[in-house]
């Protein structure tokens, strides 16, 4: 449980400085699935020499908006991490993207799923952990499949960037997005602007009847 003082203790790595670093103001760090990629941290990359964890798990902490601090840890403690996105959240609804436990008989889980492969080298280099990323679009039986046949090669390595939240897939579209100003770079001076619960004070039917309420 979240409020279990040891697996408080545990996870609270991941939520340090989260609100004045990264602007979260909530964050969505207490799933299991979470707690077990940190315990793995903990025991092969923190209090071992080396060592491969391995997870299937939900794939929300790669570009997370909650989890920068997550994925930072991550790449300070690995060499190497391997990323196998599967991608099949149900929920965003999008046209053709299965999940890869779809069977004839199952529908999958709702979630998008995750390979991720964590690698601590005996002999680390001083630096962030090196990324290689592939990603499975299509049905869960085209996905499967493909998995199967292991041909498909993994983009060129890569190094995440704090401008970009450290997310472990190679820079789309939408994760540009982050490197945008904010609306408090844009607008630093802002107000309330105007009451609608006082509107019978400043609308009405005719410029007469308004006139007469400001005595113009």
């Amino acid at each position: 449980m979240p409020d279990n003082p040891e697996e408080h203790a545990l996870i609270a790595p991941y939520k340090q400085c989260l609100r004045d670093s990264w602007g979260v103001k909530k964050q969505l760090l207490d799933d299991l699935y979470i707690r077990f990629i940190r315990l793995a941290e903990w025991r092969v990359a923190e209090h071992g020499q080396a060592g491969v964890v391995s997870f299937i798990t939900n794939r929300s902490y790669l570009t997370g908006i909650s989890h920068p601090v997550m994925r930072q840890h991550l790449l300070n403690r690995f060499d190497h991490i391997y990323i196998d996105d599967l991608h099949g959240n149900q929920r965003a609804h999008r046209a053709g993207d299965g999940s890869v436990f779809t069977t004839d008989t199952n529908g999958g889980i709702r979630v998008g799923v995750a390979v991720g492969t964590f690698v601590k080298l005996s002999q680390s280099p001083d630096a962030l952990a090196q990324v290689h990323y592939r990603e499975y679009v299509g049905t869960g039986e085209a996905k499967r499949a493909e998995l199967l046949e292991n041909t498909k090669a993994y983009a060129p390595a890569f190094t995440p960037q704090r401008d970009h939240r450290y997310v472990l897939r190679p820079i789309q579209g939408e994760d540009a997005y982050w490197s945008w100003p904010t609306i408090n770079d844009i607008f630093p001076a802002g107000f309330n602007g105007i009451n609608t619960s006082k509107d019978e004070a400043v609308t009405d039917f005719s410029l007469s009847l308004i006139s007469e309420k400001f005595s113009f």
